[in-house]
């Protein structure tokens, strides 16, 4: 077997194992259901943090580096 037959086969599995993965089977399973409240989590965290930034005005602040041109 040469190099590009097992690439190929070894998309295939990888590619049959996710199929698998993402079915109702899988989210009925324990792991499956702890995944969901996961995503669901950033979902919330990530919408929280929008929410804090819209309204925040950015403030500049110059640093003596930044004034002088100093290099790190």
């Amino acid at each position: 077997m040469n190099i590009r037959q097992t690439a190929a086969m070894n998309q295939t599995v990888t590619r049959r194992k996710v199929t698998k993965m993402y079915t109702a089977r899988f989210f009925s399973t324990q792991l499956g259901r702890a995944s969901l409240a996961s995503i669901g989590a950033m979902v919330v965290m990530c919408c929280f943090a929008l929410t804090q930034q819209v309204n925040a005005v950015p403030t500049v602040m110059a640093s003596s580096a930044a004034i002088t041109g100093e290099l790190a």
